[in-house]
């Protein structure tokens, strides 16, 4: 869409209007008058302030979302770390302000980590062990 093109005002004109040109041999000058009146409300609104303010506040937005995803991610890493190293669900509750569900869901994600991790070292050993015995 030309007026996404990181270009200058009149240069975005000057493509416009050459395009135009191209467009009248396959169109009718009615349908390219639609489309160009288009164009150019398109490259007046980038200039309008409620579309800078809009774009503006969508930015915000987006950066408050974000934010508030990295700090309940940040809650789960710190209630991960309080459950491995024994607290109760319901004492991580209290300290994270997450709901009992997610740490159950967490809880689960921990047990099955570490049945993960002690499954591979079994299988690390067996290996070993299975290169330190010498066949006759």
């Amino acid at each position: 869409m030309i007026s996404s093109i990181p270009l200058e005002e009149d240069r975005k004109k000057e493509i416009a209007a050459r395009a135009k040109i191209f467009a009248e041999l396959v169109y009718n000058e009615g349908t390219v008058n639609r489309i160009f009146s288009e164009v150019t409300k398109m490259v007046n609104l980038e200039k309008s302030k409620t579309y800078r303010e809009l774009i503006e506040r969508g930015r915000q937005l987006g950066l408050e979302e974000g934010k508030q995803l990295g700090l309940k991610e940040g809650l789960k890493e710190v209630a991960v770390r309080l459950l491995k190293k024994g607290m109760s669900i319901e004492e991580v509750k209290e300290i994270v302000l997450l709901d009992e569900e997610e740490l159950k869901k967490l809880t689960e994600k921990i047990e099955e980590k570490e049945i993960e991790d002690k499954v591979s070292n079994i299988i690390k050993n067996a290996k070993t062990a299975k290169k330190g015995v010498k066949l006759n």
